[in-house]
């Protein structure tokens, strides 16, 4: 009886999800569909899609990942976005932490039900004629200096980080 009304929910919230817009309101940066690309904690690769809806000072996001569907709440800051969330094999504190690594473009990592283990997770706004940017999320990971490697990245490489982290990585390296 609980699984017939949970589906019947999910159900309904489908249903609710297709007719909101599909970017989201036209001022927010976060809502609106993304694909999503995936690796698992166990090495795996997946695919899918998500919905991203603001919700006053909050977010909501559903995935679809195969015929799997997650649900989640969460918050963000001007460059960060994290997600508490439930579904399919996933029950207790399971949670994504992702970084802005470019607009349209979340870089992430998640935990689930594995202590000690963290999968990855790129979300990448579909564009008006449905398709999605590339991006390689591969160097989200946090380093042992405490700064994170895809603020690392984007200092040096691209010029438009955070300036005293580009200075002191070309100092690093003797530039």
């Amino acid at each position: 009886m609980l699984l017939s009304r949970t589906r019947l929910l999910l159900a309904a919230f489908a249903a609710v999800l297709s007719v909101l817009p599909r970017d989201g309101r036209a001022d927010d940066p976060i809502a609106g569909l993304y694909e999503v690309q995936g690796t698992n904690i166990g090495g795996g690769h997946y695919e899918g899609a998500a919905q991203i809806i603001a919700n006053g000072k909050t977010y909501e996001i559903l995935w679809r990942i195969g015929s799997s569907g997650y649900r989640g709440l969460g918050v963000a800051t001007a460059n960060g976005l994290a997600f508490a969330f439930t579904g399919a094999e996933f029950s207790g504190a399971n949670v994504v932490l992702y970084e802005r690594a470019a607009p349209g473009v979340w870089c992430g990592v998640w935990t689930a039900n594995q202590p000690g283990h963290v999968g990855q997770e790129t979300l990448i706004r579909r564009s008006e004629g449905g398709g999605a940017k590339k991006a390689d999320c591969s160097q989200i990971t946090a380093s042992g200096d405490g700064v994170d490697t895809l603020d690392r990245k984007i200092a040096w490489n691209d010029g438009d980080g955070h300036p005293q982290l580009a200075d002191e990585l070309r100092r690093q390296s003797g530039d």
